[in-house]
């Protein structure tokens, strides 16, 4: 495991050594490449002027902005350089906020902080203020050449650093069609709430996430398991049709069905005989 660069954490005069590393684990991905199915040769990309259609060298390659049709900027490396002269260089907590008055989807990707050699009484220092208040901190760092905001919260004996977008590169709920408020013609009944209060209830669980597994994933490996050493493609899977419901749909069925269904399955995984294996939950109900 390769930290991504040694650093430190700054807030007010105190400065903590740190270690950022990435959170997410490259490894776990299924990496597929794109092959030619005559031959199965790779697919190479090349980089071609749209004019000439000829292949344009690496050292030929500048980037640029466009600010009308055809026109453009063009910024070298000197600029993205001079852009980032007065970027921090570490983590730099600018405020502490409330957790739960960010909203989920500003956050991006996860990174783990890590004590560098005479930071780990800072660190502590800072992870257990962080704890007690109920806070987290609002910070700027540079990742990869590309200065973030990002939000620094303790995470068990770690503290973690997670990247955030920008309130400029999120799209507004306003901009959708979706029904607003208990008013118009999609409005739920009170029956139909407290039937479905009562399935989030008999639903409700301890969030575990060793419980989630990526079975799309899975399913994939075993395939490609069951595949190497044979030749040609596989058949295609079925796939389910998406987008309307059934014309026998009917919600207020269907969230009853749920409910009876959900609380026989948790009666039936809470007896003696479902602890030993012996007694097998019903299937889902599905609308039909």
């Amino acid at each position: 495991m390769r930290p991504i660069w040694k650093g430190h954490i700054s807030f007010g005069l105190v400065m903590i050594p740190v270690v950022l590393y990435s959170a997410v684990k490259s490894e776990a991905r299924l990496d597929l490449d794109m092959l030619d199915v005559r031959d199965q040769a790779r697919i190479r990309y090349k980089k071609v002027n749209e004019r000439t259609g000829k292949e344009v060298p690496l050292t030929s390659i500048v980037k640029g902005y466009e600010y009308q049709d055809g026109k453009y900027v063009i910024l070298s490396p000197a600029d993205f350089k001079a852009a980032g002269e007065g970027a921090v260089k570490g983590v730099e907590l600018t405020e502490f906020v409330e957790a739960a008055s960010i909203d989920p989807v500003s956050f991006d990707t996860p990174y783990y902080l890590e004590p560098a050699k005479d930071g780990q009484k800072g660190y502590i220092l800072l992870r257990e203020t962080l704890k007690r208040s109920g806070r987290v901190g609002i910070a700027k760092v540079v990742i990869q050449m590309r200065q973030h905001l990002a939000c620094l919260m303790p995470k068990g004996d770690m503290l973690t650093l997670i990247t955030m977008r920008y309130a400029d590169e999120l799209r507004s709920p306003n901009e959708f069609e979706i029904p607003r408020g208990e008013g118009g013609t999609a409005r739920a009944s009170p029956a139909e709430l407290k039937m479905a209060e009562m399935l989030v209830q008999t639903m409700t669980a301890k969030w575990d996430p060793l419980n989630h597994k990526n079975d799309y994933r899975a399913a994939l490996n075993k395939f490609i398991k069951q595949r190497i050493g044979t030749k040609g493609p596989r058949a295609p899977l079925p796939t389910d049709d998406e987008g309307e419901l059934p014309q026998t749909y009917n919600l207020m069925d269907m969230l009853r069905k749920s409910v009876e269904g959900s609380g026989e399955a948790g009666a039936k995984q809470r007896s003696p005989a479902a602890r030993r294996g012996t007694v097998k939950r019903p299937a889902r109900q599905h609308a039909s």
